[in-house]
């Protein structure tokens, strides 16, 4: 059913505190955002989420460990890179704004994005990851390998947000 829907499709996985205690658990929201549409659209939901909670949601950037051989993570990130960074935290940060909320901000230098995202997430304990994603064509619903990482790896809930 969900495949053959042509808007937006969320899909939620529950697991941990929201899983096992779903009234008595507080929400912790995290949502990790790379400047795409499917991210943002993410963000919004999840400020949307956070308002009604009237929690502090955390957004999460994980960039691109760029290195040449020898250099060390942080000199290998380009001005570029950190410029991208800065725009796409900007656009969410007023994005937030405009829902009344405070967020939280986390830049993360990571060779693997699912990797960071869930060790943010248990770092901080967060109770929901929101995510968004492209829906792929497939005779199934497939949302991406950042997606399939976070839906085998997390301990977390998980909202998949696919367009």
């Amino acid at each position: 059913v969900a495949r053959s829907f042509e808007g937006t499709v969320g899909v939620v996985v529950a697991r941990g505190a929201l899983h096992e205690r779903p009234l008595r658990s507080r929400l912790n929201i995290l949502v990790p955002v790379n400047g795409s549409n499917a991210s943002r659209r993410a963000a919004e939901f999840a400020f949307a989420l956070a308002r009604i909670e009237n929690v502090v949601a955390t957004v999460v950037y994980v960039a691109p460990a760029e290195r040449r051989p020898g250099e060390s993570r942080r000199l290998g990130r380009s001005l570029l890179s950190r410029r991208h960074e800065d725009a796409i935290l900007k656009d969410i940060t007023t994005l937030a704004d405009q829902y009344g909320i405070a967020i939280r901000t986390v830049v993360r230098v990571a060779d693997a994005a699912p990797d960071a995202i869930l060790r943010q997430a248990r770092r901080a304990g967060h109770t929901l990851i929101v995510v968004g994603a492209t829906k792929r064509q497939s005779d199934t619903l497939i949302f991406g390998m950042l997606a399939n990482e976070l839906l085998e790896r997390a301990e977390q809930s998980v909202l998949f947000l696919g367009s």
